[in-house]
């Protein structure tokens, strides 16, 4: 009796480790890898049946995903079926504006020029978006347009929420806009984002007999899930699109690693380290893969297996977040940039200068205010000489511990 219990008992602890093996593994991740088409036909292959793709961007200052995002663009399939791309970035008010720079036939110093001026109406911040990857694409979607007839060039919708700084704004109704329009509930500025695109949606006209539309926008808006964590409701952009749409919306993320919250989420979010996704996995297979960029649904896939990054609490799965996931580009290749191939006038950078102003009146920086009241002139000097220093650096260097995150990566890769 003793033999076969203590028989049981092996076999059973065999098992368990098998299975516990099993969940760490990373061959059948690799060879999933090996056997997925690349990020563009992937794309191209969700429209066949989807309608709306809403696309998770990574870091927002990381220009190698946009050399991704125009090829897309630029794919005759997209100008003939697809023709219409929603941004997160810009206010919806300034949606006009930015289809004039990208439709006009401007030579560069005119686009140039063009350019700020839109900067200076499509951001509710105090600040300019100094991200250069907003040049990048809008540039590029001008370059591809120019070669387009009228009725084919791609359009754009600008989703963020309506807001103008010449509006008599003044401290006080800044500070509304700020902790109360936009921050009502955790999500309630992804909600407005939401709506903006339904509503441009619903006035879309098609193309090929097509309605079809791409959003890019953060990846953690991107994500598609309904929950409740620490007494609050959590739902993000995706999802109240996906609401109305169904299935006829599919949310994809692009490969990242775990974005720092805000202190603003913490109030719902438990405190993370940022890191690499899977404690590594995920990019230790696209390593081992010779980083080939590949696309793929998550659902019957060994990623979609995964805990996600940040589950709210609700033990969420990739797969329970995200249709789908690209891998483009290894996460120590993602390239920022800040600043611009163009210059701010004397104007613009007091306009810009008024503003600061303005929000630290806003929440209560009252030194700070009197400062720019009285040296006003040496920040607007600094912010000239800021926007058109062009300046390239490694996104991983941005993350207090990214040292650690290639030894975590090797890990699984040592131990396979």
């Amino acid at each position: 009796m003793r033999v076969r219990v203590l028989a049981l008992i092996i076999i059973a602890n065999g098992l368990l480790s098998t299975n516990l093996y099993s969940q760490t593994r990373i061959e059948d991740y690799v060879e999933f890898l090996k056997e997925q088409k690349n990020p563009k036909e992937y794309i191209f292959q969700l429209w066949k049946d989807a309608d709306i793709i809403v696309l998770g961007e990574r870091d927002h200052r990381d220009t190698t995903q946009y050399n991704l995002i125009l090829d897309i663009l630029s794919d005759e399939r997209f100008i003939e079926n697809v023709g219409n791309l929603y941004l997160e970035v810009g206010v919806v008010n300034a949606t006009e504006k930015a289809n004039s720079l990208i439709k006009s036939n401007y030579s560069k110093e005119i686009f140039d020029k063009e350019f700020v001026e839109l900067q200076m109406v499509e951001v509710w911040s105090s600040s300019y978006w100094d991200k250069y990857n907003r040049y990048q694409l809008l540039y590029g979607l001008s370059k591809i347009n120019r070669e387009l007839s009228k009725d084919k060039q791609i359009d754009i919708g600008l989703i963020d929420m309506e807001f103008s700084w010449y509006d008599d704004i003044t401290p006080e109704k800044y500070l509304e806009f700020n902790t109360v329009e936009m921050n009502k509930e955790f999500n309630t500025r992804e909600k407005i984002m939401a709506d903006n695109f339904l509503a441009f949606y619903s006035k879309q006209h098609p193309r090929n007999n097509h309605k079809k539309a791409l959003i890019i926008t953060s990846r953690e808006y991107a994500g598609n899930f309904h929950v409740q964590c620490r007494g609050n409701d959590v739902k993000r952009q995706a999802g109240y699109i996906k609401d109305v749409y169904g299935d006829r919306v599919k949310t994809i993320a692009l490969n990242w690693y775990k974005w720092i919250p805000l202190d603003w989420h913490r109030q719902i979010l438990p405190d993370k380290t940022n890191g690499l996704s899977a404690d590594g996995k995920f990019d230790a297979s696209f390593e081992l893969t010779n980083c080939n960029p590949v696309g793929f649904d998550l659902e019957n896939s060994p990623f979609g297996e995964d805990e996600y990054d940040y589950t709210f609490e609700n033990n969420l799965k990739w797969k329970d977040v995200f249709d789908g996931f690209i891998f483009y580009e290894p996460y120590y290749n993602f390239i920022g940039k800040a600043g611009f191939p163009t210059k701010l006038t004397n104007k613009q950078a007091k306009e810009f200068t008024r503003r600061m102003i303005i929000d630290n009146k806003a929440f209560g920086n009252s030194k700070n205010a009197r400062l720019l009241q009285w040296f006003g002139w040496i920040y607007k000097y600094i912010d000239k000489k800021e926007y058109g220093n062009l300046r390239e650096f490694e996104c991983i260097t941005m993350y207090p511990n990214y040292s650690e995150w290639e030894s975590d990566m090797n890990r699984w890769i040592k131990d396979r």
